[in-house]
């Protein structure tokens, strides 16, 4: 594989992203320390003669979708708000559901075998409280496919 350095595309696919929670404020769902599992895909979304590479994620609470942009070395996604259950004591869920809101930065290791990404996540209105969270995600490619959409097995 190339360098990271020199990397410019990242392989379209399905990928394998284990994260470790840095921070969690006012979160019931996860805590400092908490080893994460999900599931990332990149693809090419094409409409008219425009085409972008597309982030996909599994959260707790269903597939998230954006837009991808590149930056020199680095990659950045802004994901749309997603939609969380407030639960109370003994997960009574109440009906103030709230929002989070994540925005990624991506970059590849020193070695360029695995992508590497911190995730800031803010909250508002679950609850009526406000929440923050950061992890570290490091992510492998498990099933690349080509540009046109196919299998690479």
């Amino acid at each position: 594989m190339a360098s990271s350095s020199k990397r410019q595309r990242l392989p379209l696919g399905e990928w394998e992203a284990t994260g470790r929670v840095l921070r969690a404020e006012n979160l019931t769902d996860q805590h400092k320390g908490d080893v994460l599992k999900r599931g990332w895909a990149f693809y090419r979304s094409c409409r008219r003669d425009r085409c972008r590479t597309v982030f996909a994620r599994r959260t707790l609470y269903g597939l998230s979708v954006t837009k991808l942009k590149r930056h020199n070395k680095t990659f950045t996604a802004v994901f749309p708000p997603v939609h969380v259950p407030c639960l109370g004591p003994h997960g009574v869920t109440h009906n103030r559901p709230g929002r989070l809101y994540d925005r990624y930065r991506l970059w590849w290791s020193k070695t360029g075998k695995r992508l590497i990404a911190i995730q800031h996540q803010r909250g508002s209105g679950g609850c009526g409280l406000k929440s923050r969270a950061k992890s570290h995600w490091s992510a492998r490619l498990v099933r690349p496919i080509s540009a046109t959409g196919h299998s690479g097995a």
